[in-house]
């Protein structure tokens, strides 16, 4: 008998409930927030926290302190980084022609880093630092050796109750060895899934990549970072990657710069974040990742999508190939909220009477999803492959999902948890 296939993509969202007590966007956004950084301050606020409301400031034209996720995050700040570091290290350098060659900062920013220059031209005085872009070279790598780090006691936690239930409850119990194949890529930058799997993560025992072997075989179970892994060492430069037996300390080994196709330099890490993925894309394994992705697209029964927010415009390409059954899980927390807000007037009797008295019967089998908020909406929107878009209705949510108006996909709306694994019949039928 042939074995089916099913890929799976995971994202930030796998982990966001609490069976995990994972890593999350917000909490990595936070990190970067509040990281101390020795005597690089900004304008008396740590650099983190300077750049994010610099940021918010930028995008809603609001004075507050905090600004929607969607909005500004740490990637937004590692990418404003990032083109700052572009536009210094091209303007300082050379002469007029040259720095016209090489100047690529996107328009958007222009005004923004005028503003945060004079700012920095301070800390630079005081630090006494050669140029500028060395002093926005020295926070990139700061925030993204933190976010390594912070995943760091994440990653080799082999006692998650989370993720144990989604090897035993769900994998083992849905996906048999003897009739499936499980082609795993993840968005994220641990290599949980690998220990708690045992999959297959490109490299050789030897930490050397394979890349014929991830480009040319696909009938073995894999787990492939499309995004980079704190265990990665790369050197742009040379075009290659090695994955290390220790999580990768980035303050301590110089890395080379290469020049992306719009002929910005582009720092090497051993993770991709920010907006410039596209640019990097090109290198391996990165390259033969998304390769093998796309060929395991066009050829699987069945397609699961677990906590992918649909902001990378190059993986939506390739997720929107694909015309077979797809399910979708999210956690939609108002929907989440007004299950919750029913389930504690359930346990306070005293409660309930006082309000039945008040507004008359209430019906505590009918929790009341009828505030569908622009936010909610905007996230099913968003998920942009799949364009005939939904139509929920109380009942439909009420069940945990919603379908999709052309009926190839459903979306589970309660994230990655036991009523999930129950469900996976019901909804994949």
């Amino acid at each position: 008998m042939q074995k089916q296939k099913i890929t799976i993509l995971t994202g930030a969202g796998l982990t966001v409930t609490s069976d995990f007590a994972g890593v999350s966007t917000w909490s990595l956004t936070n990190k970067i927030r509040s990281l101390k950084i020795p005597e690089l301050d900004i304008a008396g606020m740590r650099p983190g926290e300077y750049f994010y409301r610099k940021l918010c400031l930028h995008y809603t034209g609001k004075r507050k302190n905090d600004c929607d996720l969607a909005t500004v995050n740490f990637e937004t700040i590692i990418h404003l980084l990032e083109e700052m570091y572009a536009y210094l290290s091209s303007y300082i350098k050379g002469d007029k022609e040259v720095r016209a060659k090489y100047k690529g900062v996107k328009p958007s920013f222009l005004r923004l880093q005028e503003t945060i220059s004079k700012d920095l031209y301070k800390v630079k005085f005081e630090a006494k630092k050669v140029g500028l872009y060395q002093l926005i070279k020295t926070y990139h790598n700061y925030f993204i050796n933190a976010i390594i780090q912070e995943l760091k006691e994440f990653n080799r936690d082999a006692s998650n109750n989370g993720m144990n239930s989604f090897k035993k409850d769900f994998i083992q119990k849905y996906f048999p060895e003897k009739e499936w194949i499980k082609r795993i890529y993840t968005l994220n930058y641990d290599t949980w899934m690998n220990s708690y799997m045992g999959y297959y993560d490109g490299f050789d025992n030897k930490g050397i990549f394979e890349s014929e072997k991830v480009m040319q075989k696909d009938g073995f179970n894999c787990h492939y970072n499309l995004h980079g892994c704190i265990q990665w060492r790369n050197s742009l430069g040379a075009n290659k990657m090695e994955k290390q037996q220790r999580i990768v300390n980035v303050l301590n080994y110089s890395k080379a710069s290469d020049f992306g196709i719009n002929r910005e330099p582009l720092l090497a890490t051993p993770i991709i974040t920010g907006y410039h993925k596209l640019e990097r894309m090109k290198y391996t394994p990165y390259l033969q990742f998304f390769y093998s992705m796309q060929k395991d697209i066009l050829s699987s029964d069945t397609l699961l999508i677990i906590g992918y927010s649909f902001t990378d415009t190059h993986i939506n390409n390739l997720l929107s190939l694909y015309k077979g059954k797809t399910v979708i899980v999210d956690f939609i927390s108002a929907w989440n909220t007004a299950e919750i807000k029913m389930q504690e007037l359930i346990n306070n009797p005293a409660k309930l009477e006082r309000l039945e008295k008040k507004y008359g019967t209430i019906d505590t089998t009918d929790v009341q999803y009828d505030r569908f908020d622009d936010a909610v909406v905007e996230k099913l929107q968003n998920f942009e492959p799949f364009d005939e878009g939904f139509d929920p209705t109380e009942k439909q949510i009420a069940k945990g999902w919603i379908n999709s108006k052309n009926k190839k996909t459903r979306v589970w709306w309660k994230g990655v948890g036991e009523e999930f694994y129950n469900n996976w019949e019901n909804l994949i039928a």
